[in-house]
């Protein structure tokens, strides 16, 4: 029979991380205790029970820090009612996930530990944690190189200095890679990228990336002021975070409630914007003069050329989106453009063709 209340510094002893550790910092910890106390490892008579408990240490801690949320008397309140917030928060979570924790943790016991080490659950963690060391080594690597180029470009040795300091500064993490088993390796990067390629967030950051490109495509072509569409987009997450968290019809988690926020109610406004550009008809040809709207450039102290243009008297100022055009060096200083511009099912005009034509000389 397990006890109702187990003390919450019990768990951070466990672990061996202090009760401010971070989610990076516990999950570090849970696998350099996995290499102890898996019983595969671990040949003590209570070897399974001691994995039990590491098991469930973590998994209470990793949801303590994903989840916890601000309740009045809870994280601020001190003493006793701190204490009972404690107790409270432990046996909520004991009702819904410790048997579901230990039976997970069983069946990992029953793996060689080599075997353990390859399941997702493992693996998945360690994947970040290498793109993670590998990107602040590279980051680093990549600024000592790039400093000193960039000041003798401009006829100053302060690159020099800055790559001094900076190397310095990364003495630790220059000692760390050199380290036996360290995670700067080129294969070991390669594995872990293609891991976190398979991983639902993965997914879920391309999905949202898409929406990106999808409203860029043809809800910033659309006749609808920037702030409006955007509007749109943004109450479509709310309502989308608000449909998961409220309903009963999909589990309340993270996972769930970021697909709906940023890829399901958004990916409906960009359909809708999407059809009514792609079934647009009755084009009609607009042309008007325009001129190009410079910005200052930091590098050469001189004005380049913007992507966006300014068309006569104005016209469109609402729809920066109309007047934004990709390769703004394809756009001479001056002269016509011409939009063809159609009329959507939904009633929404969008530009569906431009063309720069040079002005002629009279």
């Amino acid at each position: 029979m397990y006890l109702i209340y187990r003390p919450l510094s019990s768990f951070y002893q466990i672990l061996g991380v202090r009760p401010s550790a971070s989610v990076a910092e516990i999950k570090k910890a849970f696998r350099k205790k996995a290499h102890l106390l898996h019983p595969d490892v671990n040949k003590a008579p209570d070897a399974e029970e001691r994995w039990q408990e590491l098991y469930e240490a973590y998994e209470y801690l990793l949801q303590r820090r994903k989840v916890r949320k601000a309740k009045p008397g809870s994280v601020h309140a001190p003493g006793r009612q701190k204490a009972q917030a404690g107790k409270q928060s432990y046996a909520e979570w004991k009702a819904r996930e410790r048997e579901k924790a230990r039976a997970q943790a069983r069946a990992h016991a029953r793996m060689k530990f080599a075997a353990f080490k390859k399941t997702a659950y493992y693996q998945n963690e360690i994947a970040l944690e290498v793109l993670g060391d590998n990107f602040m080594f590279y980051s680093l690597l990549f600024l000592c190189l790039y400093a000193p180029y960039a000041g003798l470009q401009r006829d100053t040795s302060i690159g020099f200095f800055l790559a001094l300091v900076l190397g310095v500064a990364g003495i630790p993490i220059w000692i760390g890679a050199l380290k036996k088993g360290s995670n700067i390796r080129l294969a070991l990067l390669r594995d872990s990228l293609y891991k976190i390629l398979q991983s639902r967030v993965f997914s879920l950051v391309a999905l949202s990336l898409l929406n990106v490109v999808l409203y860029l495509l043809f809800a910033f072509r659309t006749f609808v002021p920037l702030f409006i569409s955007l509007g749109a987009l943004v109450l479509a997450g709310i309502a989308g975070y608000l449909w998961i968290q409220k309903g009963r019809l999909f589990p309340n988690n993270a996972y769930t409630r970021s697909v709906s926020a940023f890829v399901l109610f958004p990916g409906l406004v960009n359909l809708f914007f999407a059809v009514n550009f792609l079934l647009a008809q009755n084009t009609q040809v607009e042309t008007y003069a325009y001129k190009v709207v410079w910005a200052r450039s930091s590098a050469r102290h001189d004005r380049q050329p913007s992507p966006f243009i300014q068309l006569s008297n104005n016209t469109y100022k609402a729809y920066p989106g109309l007047r934004f055009f990709w390769g703004g060096d394809k756009i001479t200083k001056g002269g016509l453009v011409e939009f063809h511009i159609a009329r959507g099912p939904f009633g929404l005009r969008v530009l569906r063709e431009h063309r720069f034509l040079r002005q002629k000389r009279e």
